[in-house]
């Protein structure tokens, strides 16, 4: 099992560990409520050392990628990034991740659960292309920082001047000594910066912005925004079965740019019909949080199936993600999950992706996740 490279200082800080796609990584440091209220109060640092990081460059770069993905990569300019994905002809998801455009390359930022197929079906692709496709992954790591303070922290840490950066600006700076990127990169409702730091700085920089203020977190806690928040993942709610209008990717979909691999599927939803399925996300009335892929039902017909739950403390309540029928997924639709504790309530809630909860309070049931265990 690979390890991050600041496995031991997680391990020294007393980090409890879990796997992930092949990664051991911190799951919380002995608090995963505070690490959310961090988060949302102050500020939280996440490592996300296990993700795929990749470089493409060469001559062709730009219309190769224009042609492969739904998102319009011509218009993308340097210094910013975009929402993407990667399909297959028939328009069934690959792959989803965030493009980032530098002077030399484009980087791709994606789910640690895709790392073994995305470049390989990207590779097939290139023929008489001028285009290299390299894997950063282990030249880099990369750490997450978010929170109201996080801008502060960030740029006392590095001397860089994130306050002054746009939503998904890119930067290329030097960090400690090394080549890095920084994205302004706003999550879960939450200010907040992604950084691409030499491996080899890595804990001089995590150790900078610990002492600044930045709280270590972990990855219930990255879970548990991330559902709060409506934001689906790819390997929970999203799969290869899954077409990107189901799970709410159509804003990373260009319907005016050319051809692009799976588009006629994807046009056929948008001009011809709609999709039979929709993400959804739900409040559930079990103490814990239910096994993923436990069926729900609308009186006595299954309609579809947890993909994501956790125990929310701004909310007091186990909430998920679902995928459930079209007809079954309007706001207060009140579903069932049949359970060995009984028959329990499962509501659909609204949130919008990527948005903090409309009921959302921070100082509201702090060390409530022991008590609902």
């Amino acid at each position: 099992m690979r390890r991050s490279v600041l496995y031991s200082s997680h391990k020294r800080r007393g980090a409890v560990f879990g796997e992930l796609a092949g990664f051991e990584l911190a799951h919380h440091f002995g608090d995963p409520d505070g690490e959310c209220l961090a988060a949302r109060t102050s500020a939280a640092l996440f490592d996300l050392t296990p993700r795929l990081r990749l470089r493409i460059t060469g001559a062709d770069r730009t219309d190769f990628l224009h042609r492969m993905v739904p998102s319009d990569v011509r218009s993308l300019g340097v210094g910013h990034a975009q929402r993407s994905m990667l399909l297959t002809a028939k328009g069934r998801m690959i792959a989803d991740f965030t493009l980032l455009a530098i002077h030399d390359a484009f980087l791709i930022d994606a789910e640690p659960s895709v790392a073994a197929r995305l470049p390989a079906e990207l590779e097939k692709y290139v023929v008489a292309d001028d285009v290299q496709i390299g894997d950063e992954s282990a030249r880099f790591a990369e750490l997450s920082i978010l929170g109201p303070e996080a801008s502060r922290i960030l740029g006392d840490a590095t001397g860089v001047d994130v306050a002054s950066l746009e939503p998904d600006a890119v930067l290329e700076h030097d960090l400690l000594g090394f080549a890095g990127i920084v994205r302004h990169a706003d999550r879960f409702g939450v200010a907040g910066f992604d950084v691409w730091i030499a491996t080899e700085k890595t804990a001089e920089l995590f150790d900078g912005l610990r002492s600044r203020g930045a709280r270590p977190a972990g990855f219930v806690a990255w879970e548990t925004l991330r559902i709060e928040s409506g934001v689906p993942r790819f390997g929970a709610d999203i799969d290869e079965d899954s077409l990107p209008p189901e799970v709410g990717l159509e804003g990373a979909i260009s319907y005016t740019k050319g051809c692009y691999v799976g588009q006629e599927t994807i046009a056929r939803v948008k001009y011809q019909g709609h999709v039979n399925r929709q993400l959804v996300s739900v409040t559930i009335s079990t103490p814990t949080p239910p096994p993923r892929f436990t069926a729900i039902y609308a009186d006595d017909r299954e309609v579809g199936r947890l993909t994501s739950a956790c125990w929310s403390p701004a909310r007091q309540a186990v909430i998920g993600l679902a995928i459930v029928r079209r007809e079954s997924s309007e706001p207060g639709t009140a579903l069932h999950l049949r359970l060995d504790s009984g028959v329990h309530v499962c509501t659909v809630t609204r949130t919008e992706p990527g948005t903090t909860p409309a009921d959302f309070s921070p100082h509201r049931g702090q060390g409530s996740r022991e008590s609902s265990r």
